[in-house]
């Protein structure tokens, strides 16, 4: 029986560790494409969220009910686990907006990272 867990364990762990790998490079690839896009909605004066409103409906369409599945079918504690793992992709959304609108006009165009 603590061997099924252990497993299990180690299984979730694969799986988170997974999640955040493929929610860092969807967020990266995201940022990497509509730069400029970004660049000059920011210069506007666009609200973070706003610009990013597509990226954020699709993510949440696609997590949320996952999370609600899971939940209802692993137990109550899973919705906590995943809309904590949720919100830390969005923290790292945040963080590449952040980045992203720290470099110059120039270094957007040239692709310099």
């Amino acid at each position: 029986m603590q061997d099924h867990q252990v497993r299990l364990i180690g299984l979730l762990v694969l799986l988170v560790t997974a999640n955040i790998s493929v929610a860092y490079n969807l967020i990266a690839n995201y940022f990497e494409r509509h730069k400029f896009e970004i660049f000059l909605k920011s210069s506007f004066g666009w609200n973070i969220f706003k610009q990013n409103k597509w990226f954020l409906i699709i993510y949440l369409a696609y997590s949320l009910p996952l999370i609600a599945l899971l939940s209802y079918i692993l137990g109550g504690y899973i919705f906590f686990i995943g809309i904590a793992i949720l919100t830390l992709d969005i923290v790292t959304m945040l963080l590449f907006q952040r980045r992203l609108l720290k470099k110059s006009f120039a270094e957007i165009m040239k692709g310099e990272r």
